[in-house]
């Protein structure tokens, strides 16, 4: 009869009878002594027995030059990725200085307009018509010369009104709210088609109301600035305006035959899209929506966009 036990491992002796060998599956690395003992046929044990030292070495990822290692490497990817993540906010946040530099820069050369506008255009209107009264006034029985006068002032005066349109249309959309945001953007439409040599085709979609007024004129100044990109730089021949109203998003589309670009070379030279695709991608972004641009050099570009509801 045979009794072992693995000490370090086994709580006690375990008995093997006549059978010669044990097996273990489940060591851990270490250091471990085995012990045997017999007994005779009378049932006397040898106490003594034999023993063998045996020494387990353990697999390489458990080792502690490994461990160690796999910290270290860990500690430095976190940092890597901790550092990425600064850079990128960093670059972000400049992005966004820059922005709204410009964005300031914009709005003050915005009023330095209207400013010339009202002095050059209204102001001198309401000067003329000053001075055209003034000599009516001065000659009160002459009926020709005060006729006539009136006449003046009178097409001076529709032709300041039409100004006081003009820049009161710049400055803020008063379209949306007296005939809504759809056909406001249809006005855009009426107003270019006779500043170029350009077929534009549209369907749009009633959305008036379903939106909150800020994001209507979101969508409106995307729209306009859209619109006044194609006339300016696109050379297009047909221009193409979608809005459609699904159950929970507005999308649209929008675009044109022109000469197009190559958005990844744009990106790549100057780091970021010009300051009014970054205008309109801000405006998009506040209002929750999603905006996609796809364009190839003499291919035209195509706008999506998509808003939620």
């Amino acid at each position: 009869m045979y009794a072992y036990r693995m000490k370090g491992f086994d709580s006690g002796w375990i008995n093997s009878g006549n059978r010669r060998f044990a097996t273990y599956t489940n060591l851990d690395a270490g250091e471990y002594e085995f012990n045997v003992i017999g007994s005779n046929n009378d049932g006397i044990w040898n106490t003594t027995g034999k023993s063998i030292k045996i020494n387990i070495t353990p697999p390489f990822w458990k080792t502690k030059w490994f461990k160690s290692l796999s910290a270290l490497s860990l500690i430095a990817a976190s940092g890597s990725v901790y550092q990425n993540k600064i850079n990128r906010l960093r670059k972000d946040r400049k992005a966004q200085e820059e922005f709204t530099k410009k964005l300031l820069e914009t709005q003050e050369n915005e009023r330095k307009r209207i400013a010339g506008e009202l002095h050059d255009s209204i102001g001198q209107d309401l000067l003329i018509s000053k001075n055209k009264l003034l000599l009516s006034l001065n000659n009160p029985d002459d009926s020709e010369i005060v006729f006539k006068n009136i006449n003046e002032v009178t097409d001076v005066i529709t032709d300041a009104l039409k100004n006081v349109r003009e820049i009161s249309y710049s400055i803020h959309p008063y379209q949306i709210e007296r005939l809504g945001l759809s056909k406001a953007i249809s006005s855009i439409i009426e107003r270019l088609k006779g500043t170029a040599d350009i077929k534009f085709t549209c369907s749009i979609d009633n959305i008036d109301k379903i939106l909150l007024p800020e994001s209507e004129i979101s969508i409106y100044r995307i729209i306009q600035e859209c619109m006044s990109n194609i006339i300016k730089h696109s050379g297009a021949n047909e221009v193409i305006l979608n809005i459609n109203r699904g159950e929970n998003f507005i999308t649209i589309l929008i675009g044109d035959d022109g000469i197009g670009f190559d958005k990844n070379k744009l990106i790549s030279e100057k780091g970021k899209y010009g300051f009014g695709i970054q205008g309109m991608l801000e405006r998009i972004r506040l209002i929750k929506g999603e905006m996609n641009i796809e364009s190839v050099p003499g291919e035209g570009t195509t706008l999506n966009f998509k808003v939620p509801f």
